[in-house]
């Protein structure tokens, strides 16, 4: 943040440039061709500083078009009519409120307007009396918060001489944090402070936890999952609770199906500590199959609204960072009594489907039971053997295995047919040492194992809707709506870029279609880049009480049913079985109406919370990509352009590591930012950036509390 005066000052030579355009836009490029006019030799990088200097200070504004204005005016307030919305501050820390119900409309916040609203409060806000640009979004002022986003942030605590700072992780966090009198502090400490107080110029807070020195292991994580509001730690109500559960199928035995006389197995990662899928298929004489998938019946311990019930639906989901899991549930439960492991018995809720040589379901049923995994393999043990099946000895094992492949392929085989998106995107895997340093960058491999059970999984939870509806119970589904039309058009301009025909999808959206053209590009050298702009493409799935279906998966009836230890939407499925359906004379009246309200509700909350899971991973990830590089700045790496804005480039590595190339580096022309097709033209030689484009480039900067690496321009590729 350019907080101080560059070192060279050329900003009263620009603000006289600007000014003498009478108030008309200028582009950056043609100041700095009238500087160089002036003074010769000129630092390009000086030159930027001093630009954002002046519009850090409100001197100049910046446009959409990357052109700039005279100063942010002093401006009169519409008192007329006041608004509500949701404020988000970017890096500049200026801001753009959403107006509340209206998802398209933003204005525009100066920082000097913001108040003390911070990013993702919901506010009050009015517009400013400033004179129409068709250029600008409308200008507006925050005139109350009315709701904060959150009142926790975690920094670290310097002490001075006779003072001290706190410098939160959270940069778009600009206030001035001041302690309550008699807190003993440690330097160089970092904390989760609690604001008990805003006031407009800074807040005053009080500390809620110690996380850890900035030296210790294992404090950046911890400090990244505190600052996103999660808790790590159950109540020892609960835990003391979890103590108190046993194990006895005997007493379950009556009233559930025993299926521990089949070779009923689990297959998953080889690090897995909790294991609550189980699956096991037999082949018929008429070549159908019948596929038994056996989910831990966690409902049983964790009964609809009982303490476990509760802090399961508060967390929503666990968490699974590099180092650790952040549990739904404890690990009593997780790890052992719910937990599907070999050789012991446990309670299940099982689907049942009768399924003929072309993938269609014949016959489904839902119930509970009771199994005995009779093996754990993982992964790579499967990969292996379906390479070689002399690897497994055991006969039965060996039958069983080899009829489960025969079934994923037909079950993968109606999935493409029926236009199931593939999105094969790059995935990392982070390798850290024991002090959690990032050592290595893998690309993640998935081999058919993993695909085999994703299809029996993808078949479980397709069937127990199919099931649900036949049964008319109240549900929650996983749905993902159709792509919107703006963002269609946004995909087809990326497209011709690339030199790829795009797609006609306005008349009739089909997730075959777009199934059908990925396959013709498969082999197109930029294939990964086609997969990036296929999810940017592509609207979020969630959790809902109404079915809309699945386009992604390009199925009407889709739910999560297959993991419940570790999602709650899971865990309410199988409420919902026992409620509705295989107990329902246990319950009244009432108990059924109150789930069947609280169904969207829960949806929201669980929607809710994934999307902070997914953050917390997305930011320890990118935490861990920029300490990766720390050792790497100051080398070269060949890499790709993923987007463009008026500010630079974002580009890929490729280990999938990311990062920026701002604009000041590309000094071989002055670039202007054709927002029309999100592209950089060089205005002298007429080089474009955009999408695809191969560059060569040096890490200049890798800074991992901000997750921000860096790179400079060297060359085109």
């Amino acid at each position: 943040m350019p907080s101080s005066s560059p070192k060279s000052d050329y900003s009263k030579l620009i603000l006289k440039i600007v000014n003498d355009e009478n108030k008309k836009p200028i582009p950056i490029g043609i100041i700095l061709k009238k500087i160089l006019l002036k003074i010769k030799n000129i630092d390009r990088n000086i030159f930027f500083e001093n630009i954002n200097y002046l519009l850090y200070s409100s001197q100049l504004i910046k446009l959409k078009n990357n052109k700039i204005v005279i100063g942010y005016p002093k401006a009169e307030i519409d008192r007329s009519k006041f608004f509500i919305g949701t404020i988000s501050l970017n890096s500049k820390l200026t801001g753009f409120i959403t107006k509340e119900l209206e998802n398209e409309s933003k204005y525009f916040v100066h920082h000097t307007n913001l108040n003390g609203a911070l990013n993702g409060d919901t506010v009050e806000f009015a517009l400013l009396k400033i004179e129409k640009n068709d250029q600008r979004l409308k200008d507006a002022i925050v005139t109350r918060v009315i709701k904060r986003k959150k009142n926790f942030f975690v920094g670290c605590f310097y002490q001075k001489k006779s003072d001290y700072s706190i410098e939160c992780d959270d940069k778009k966090m600009y206030l001035p944090i001041k302690l309550v009198s008699g807190q003993n502090l440690i330097d160089q400490t970092k904390y989760l402070f609690e604001i008990i107080s805003f006031k407009k110029d800074y807040c005053l807070a009080k500390i809620k936890k110690n996380i850890g020195h900035i030296t210790k292991v294992g404090t950046d994580i911890l400090s990244i999952i505190y600052d996103n509001g999660i808790k790590i730690d159950f109540p020892n109500e609960i835990l003391n609770e979890c103590e108190k559960i046993e194990l006895n199928c005997e007493n379950e035995r009556q009233y559930r199906r025993d299926l521990t006389n089949l070779n009923i197995v689990t297959i998953d990662p080889k690090t897995s500590k909790d294991f609550d899928d189980a699956f096991y298929v037999e082949k018929k004489n008429d070549d159908s199959f019948k596929l038994y998938v056996c989910i831990a019946d966690v409902s049983y311990y964790a009964k609809w609204k009982n303490n476990l019930d509760k802090i399961a639906r508060q967390r929503g989901n666990s968490i699974y960072l590099i180092d650790r899991i952040i549990p739904m549930l404890p690990f009593k439960l997780s790890d052992d009594i719910c937990s599907l492991n070999p050789n012991v018995e446990r309670l299940t809720l099982t689907c049942e489907i009768d399924i003929d040589n072309f993938g269609n379901f014949k016959k489904i049923d839902v119930y509970p039971s009771i199994i005995k995994s009779h093996r754990r393999y993982n992964y790579d043990e499967i990969n292996s053997f379906f390479k070689n099946s002399d690897l497994i000895a055991d006969k039965k094992m060996k039958l069983m295995l080899n009829d489960s492949y025969k079934l994923h392929k037909i079950l993968d085989q109606k999935k493409q047919k029926r236009g199931y998106i593939n999105f094969n995107i790059d995935e990392a895997k982070i390798i850290v040492n024991e002090k959690c340093e990032p050592i290595e960058i893998q690309l993640k491999q998935l081999g058919e194992a993993q695909k085999m059970v994703e299809d029996f999984m993808l078949a479980a939870n397709e069937a127990v809707t199919i099931f649900a509806h036949k049964n008319n119970l109240p549900f929650i589904y996983r749905i993902h709506d159709l792509p919107d039309k703006k963002k269609i058009d946004i995909f087809n301009i990326e497209l011709q870029k690339l030199g790829i025909k795009k797609i006609d999808l306005n008349s009739n959206i089909e997730p075959i279609k777009i199934a059908n053209w990925l396959k013709e590009n498969k082999n197109n050298e930029n294939i990964d880049l086609i997969n990036i702009l296929l999810l940017r493409l592509m609207a979020k799935a969630k959790y809902s009480a109404k079915n809309t279906g699945h386009f992604g998966l390009a199925i009407k009836n889709y739910t999560h049913f297959t993991s419940p230890i570790r999602r709650y939407a899971d865990l309410i499925i199988h409420h919902i079985f026992w409620i509705f359906l295989f107990a329902k004379n246990k319950y009244s009246s009432s108990q059924k109406n109150e789930l069947k309200n609280e169904l969207q509700e829960i949806c929201e909350k669980i929607n809710e919370s994934e999307v902070i899971s997914i953050q917390t991973e997305r930011d320890v990830n990118n935490y861990k990509f920029a300490q990766y590089m720390i050792k790497f700045v100051g080398h070269e790496f060949d890499a790709k352009v993923l987007s463009v804005s008026p500010y630079g480039l974002f580009l890929k590595l490729p280990n999938s590591i990311e990062g920026f190339v701002k604009i000041s580096s590309l000094k071989d022309d002055f670039y202007i930012y054709d927002q029309n097709n999100f592209q950089l033209i060089g205005r002298n030689k007429k080089q474009i950036f955009t999408l695809g484009t191969k560059i060569h480039v040096k890490c200049i900067v890798a800074d991992p509390i901000q997750r921000k690496i860096e790179f400079d321009f060297i060359r085109r590729l």
